[in-house]
């Protein structure tokens, strides 16, 4: 194989893992599900729990990227900081502030954060899926206590300031 071909290779790779193939042939409720089952797989010291209510489809690509990353990035989180032995995934469709969204809420039984360390928005983590919702016209909330586990809220519109272009390239 030449060089050209394993850069192409590896390239390919990693546009995989940044835009997961599930989210276009299964939709974001089916690509979560897919997903939690590999989390369960790959920990099960961990229970994995996964709730989608109402119709969650039709947010867009946009919209299920987001969500998708916001899932994987807190149960990301659980496995390497929490020491939890419980996480619940909820999605679900929603209003907030008379928007028509997606409202995520993943929450663990675990250490939680200190007080300090809860209010730093400059985690990368938190920062990414902070700017992942706001980027949409959404936000991003997470609220621990110490000893108590963290629960994070993200609320996505599914025709935010992204969602009302891929709206207007659909027509």
């Amino acid at each position: 194989m030449t060089v050209a071909g394993r850069i192409y290779d590896s390239l390919h790779g990693i546009i995989r893992k940044l835009r997961p193939s599930a989210l276009d042939h299964l939709g974001i409720a089916e690509a979560l599900e897919e997903a939690v089952s590999q989390w369960r797989a790959l920990h099960p010291g961990i229970e994995f729990g996964l709730v989608v209510r109402g119709s969650v489809e039709g947010g867009g690509e946009s919209v299920n990227i987001t969500v998708y990353r916001i899932v994987q990035e807190c149960l990301n989180n659980i496995v390497k900081h929490a020491r939890a032995t419980r996480a619940e995934i909820r999605v679900e469709r929603g209003t907030d502030a008379g928007r028509d969204c997606l409202i995520v809420t993943v929450s663990d039984n675990g250490r939680g954060l200190a007080e300090p360390e809860a209010l730093r928005a400059t985690r990368f983590g938190v920062m990414g899926m902070r700017e992942r919702a706001e980027a949409l016209g959404g936000d991003l909330k997470v609220e621990s206590r110490p000893g108590a586990g963290v629960t994070v809220m993200a609320t996505v519109p599914l025709r935010g300031r992204a969602g009302a272009q891929e709206m207007a390239e659909e027509m």
